[in-house]
């Protein structure tokens, strides 16, 4: 049960890449920029193209898994049933 809850973990975070995030670091830093990837073995993280807290524009930051407190996705993602239903409304 323990694999099943982190593979779906991982799959939720991997759904995140090349979306807009923020991420909250321990030490009250806030990053907002895109997911641009992950280090499954200790949480690191890459963003792109980041606004720090006082407007400051980053290229890259990388942030040390360890000091990550929460990642939020800025973006609500695409419903796909609702998509499909739509479709079957319109072409029966």
């Amino acid at each position: 049960m323990a694999a099943v809850a982190s593979r779906k973990f991982f799959d939720e975070l991997g759904l995140l890449v090349e979306k807009s995030v923020r991420v909250e670091s321990n030490d009250g830093n806030t990053y907002e920029g895109v997911l641009l990837g992950y280090d499954g073995g200790s949480l690191s993280v890459v963003l792109g193209d980041v606004t720090g807290e006082q407007g400051t524009k980053i290229h890259r930051v990388f942030i040390y898994g360890s000091t990550v407190k929460k990642i939020s996705a800025s973006d609500r993602p695409f419903n796909l049933d609702g998509l499909a239903a739509r479709i079957e409304r319109v072409f029966p």
